[in-house]
């Protein structure tokens, strides 16, 4: 894990976590890593998330989770593992949204009049510029914002039909053009 984690420095965390929830957990620390050990078998996000996991054979992106310890969403990748055909846990990795937006900010400044976002559904943000400092909305009822709420003109308007791509651009602060 130790590997995995230095090699991918927007992963926060990594764990192996046993069929019976016992979690071994890779977080980074300042410039290092703390490996711990924990139980998270009382914990129901992980239960929730891992009824679908022995079901799936190969990695794939699981629903957001509301880390309360770190008040964060995390964006997390699953990988199930087998032992003799049976499983016995999975890899999780992840992200927090925080730091997928400071990048997507990053490519903002770079780029030539350019809005980076990403979106969950038709209807909330996962990533945008906005979200880069985590001062966003965000709880374990509404881990992300709205495109609503998310305080950008375009994003607001985008599946609006009575306004033209060209009225959703000139609605824009100067400041923002």
């Amino acid at each position: 894990m130790r590997s995995s984690l230095a090699l991918t420095p927007q992963v926060i965390n990594a764990a192996f976590i046993s069929k019976e929830l016992q979690a071994s957990l890779l977080s980074r620390v300042g410039d290092g890593f703390q490996l711990t050990k924990e139980d998270w078998s009382d914990r129901k996000v992980f239960q929730t998330a891992f009824m679908e996991t022995p079901t799936v054979r190969k990695p794939f992106w699981g629903d957001l989770v509301w880390a309360n310890r770190i008040r964060a969403t995390l964006l997390n990748r699953r990988t199930p593992e087998y032992r003799n055909g049976k499983f016995i846990g999975a890899y999780f990795s992840s992200l927090a949204l925080s730091d997928l937006s400071r990048y997507l900010a990053k490519i903002d400044t770079t780029a030539n009049e350019a809005r980076c976002f990403l979106f969950y559904g038709d209807k909330h943000v996962l990533a945008h510029a906005h979200m880069a400092g985590g001062s966003y909305s965000r709880d374990k009822d509404e881990p992300i914002p709205s495109r609503r709420t998310i305080g950008d003109p375009v994003l607001e308007n985008i599946w609006n039909k009575k306004l033209k791509r060209v009225d959703i651009a000139n609605a824009l602060p100067p400041a923002l053009l």
